[in-house]
Formats: C-alpha cells, sequence, structure tokens
C-alpha cells in the first residue's frame, strides 16, 4: 500500500496490486458508501459504516486514557472541518498488524507526520477497550461504541495512529486510525480523515511594521502564525512567513534585542507546561539564528507556560489564544 500523488494538493492511497487482489469494491458496501477521494481500502475491505458532515467538530486523540469508564485522555486535538468517518471490516487471512502497516507506511510516505501512535496498554486501561468507548461513541446513536471497535479477540493488537499533513494553501489533513483484531478472521478499520479550510488569516506575511508599532504602542506583542507539533518544541513549516516577519523587524533595527516568550495553556502539568514554553521559545531563537541570520546575542528564549494567560482556560478557543510567541524588547 502506498500514497501517491495524482495533482496538485490532492493525494492519493493506492494499493499495490489491489486490482489484482481485490478486484471491484466490495458489493456488500452500506447503500451510499464509497472510498474516501484520498485513501482507497485495504484489500478485500467492505464498508460496514460511513458518515460525512461538511462542517463539523472532531476531537482527535493524542494521547491515551488516563482512568477507567468513563475515560479521560491526557490530550485531545479539537478540529473543525469537513469530517469524513468510514468503518471497513475485513475478513479472512489479514490481521491487524498487517492492515495497520499498511496504512501506517503510507502515511509516512505522503508526508504525513505522526502525532501520536499507541498500540494495546499504550493506550490506557484494558488495553484500550475505555478509550475506544470514549473516543468512538459517537458513531452511532444513543453514544454507544460499537463492539467492533471496542472488543477485540486481542486486545494487545488494537492500533492506533494520528497524523497531519500540512497543506498551508489548500489546508491541512489529519488522519486518526484504529486497526482492532474484532475476532480472529475480522479486523476492523476505523479510517477519520478531517479536512481542515485552507489559507488560515495567520499564515498571511506579517508585516514586520506592524511588530514594531505594537511593541511602541505597548512594549510588546504576540506574534501570530508560530505554530508547533502537538506537545514538542518542533516548528511547524508553515510558520515561516511568521518567523520572516520577526527577522524583518530585526533586520530593520539592528540595535534592538528582544525576549522571545512561550506561554502554553493551563492543559497538563505545570512543570511540563514550563518546560515545554522554554524550549518552543529556544526553538524560535534557533530558528531565527539558523535560518535568517540573526545574531544569537540578540535573542533570549524563555517560557512563562500557563501563568500569563490572555483568554479563559475553560475553551479550546480560550486555549489556543493562551497558546502563543510573544515578542518582547530587550534594555541594551
Amino acid at each position: 500500500m502506498r500514497l501517491v500523488p495524482v495533482m496538485a494538493g490532492v493525494i492519493a492511497l493506492s494499493v499495490a496490486l489491489a486490482a489484482v487482489l481485490a478486484g471491484p469494491a466490495a458489493r456488500a458496501d452500506v447503500e451510499g458508501s464509497r472510498d474516501h477521494p484520498m485513501v482507497s481500502r485495504f484489500p478485500g475491505a467492505e464498508i460496514v459504516d460511513y458518515q460525512v458532515v461538511a462542517f463539523d467538530q472532531y476531537r482527535l486523540a493524542v494521547g491515551n486514557a488516563v482512568s477507567g469508564y468513563p475515560a479521560q485522555t491526557t490530550d485531545v486535538e479539537l478540529l473543525e472541518g469537513r469530517v469524513t468517518r468510514i468503518q471497513y471490516a475485513v475478513s479472512g487471512r489479514a490481521n491487524a498488524f498487517e492492515v495497520f502497516r499498511n496504512y501506517a507506511d503510507a502515511a509516512e510516505d505522503a508526508g504525513f507526520t505522526t502525532i501520536w501512535q499507541a498500540q494495546g496498554r499504550e493506550l490506557g486501561p484494558r488495553s484500550g477497550d475505555a478509550w475506544s468507548r470514549a473516543h468512538y461513541r459517537d458513531l452511532h446513536a444513543g453514544g454507544r461504541t460499537p463492539g467492533e471497535l471496542s472488543q477485540s479477540a486481542d486486545p494487545a493488537e488494537r492500533r492506533y495512529l494520528a497524523a497531519r499533513l500540512a497543506r498551508p494553501v489548500e489546508g491541512d489533513v489529519y488522519l486518526a486510525l484504529l486497526v482492532n483484531q474484532h475476532r480472529d478472521d475480522d479486523v476492523r478499520v476505523q479510517l477519520d480523515i478531517v479536512e481542515l479550510e485552507g489559507a488560515r488569516e495567520d499564515l498571511i506575511a506579517i508585516d514586520p511594521d506592524y511588530l514594531a508599532e505594537q511593541i511602541a504602542a505597548t512594549g510588546s506583542v504576540v506574534v501570530q502564525g508560530i505554530h508547533f507539533e502537538t506537545n514538542r518544541a518542533a516548528i511547524r513549516p508553515e510558520s515561516e512567513p511568521a518567523l520572516a516577519a520577526m527577522a524583518g523587524l530585526l533586520s530593520a533595527q539592528p540595535d534592538l534585542s528582544v525576549y522571545i516568550v512561550g506561554h502554553t495553556d493551563m492543559t497538563g502539568d505545570f512543570g511540563y507546561n514550563m518546560e515545554l514554553s522554554r524550549n518552543r521559545a529556544r526553538a524560535v531563537v534557533e530558528a531565527l539564528v539558523a535560518r535568517h541570520g540573526i545574531a544569537a546575542e540578540r535573542l533570549e528564549g524563555h517560557g512563562v507556560g500557563p501563568l500569563a494567560p490572555i483568554a479563559s482556560n475553560d475553551s479550546e478557543a480560550g486555549r489556543a489564544g493562551n497558546r502563543r510567541v510573544v515578542l518582547v524588547p530587550r534594555l541594551p
């Protein structure tokens, strides 16, 4: 199985020898269903559940279950966009590892970055039973998780992958894949694809003059458009316009030195957030030095974690606003 480009901004997941091995689409597919245009099925799979919503919220699981029923996870990323949810049944000799490995390898080859991957007990109590019930209970009316996803002949072989494909213009694509060995001869694949809307406003190049004006007026400026991988200090590629604006400001004012201050929301452990915010600030310093030629002695990276919120942490929108990078002038 591999991912291959078919046109600008669009990828297709093709299965090696799928036409030979699987033939035409399985006749048992539920009425009105089809494969996602980006992702083809594993050979011999049948669609047993299918949902598409043009615009909806989706809770992407990026952490394990830390308690029983109902399960609470360490981290969930809230997404908004077109949501496609397809459940496949793979019968016969295929096993969960084979199916999962094909999808995971294909996603990596296509440029998807793994956000979180886990199997069995790594998912949480009862080898992920509670985790599965928490994250897939909305698939059926009444909030009941399909037993095909929560019940397993071999819980250790329940596998999950959350991944992201960066597409700054068209809009990022997120993939959530759960593969469960429901019975010895029945592997279930829950494939969720979330397509974000393209061209977010904060991807427009920031004017260095705007940064200078805000610093002069308020003594600091929030730099919009700096994005990091979830729970990591790795800067996402779409942050480049904001980094370039920061470099433009510093190049235009050669006597200006700054503190680069990282902020987080209040989700998770306090000490962890303090370290994460510091590491993210230092990652920005390193990017400005290495990629934009700014002298290292003009920059200091520090983190204050969740200590200076600008919005309530009770909502996702508020938490998103609190996760930010701020420039503060440093005295000579």
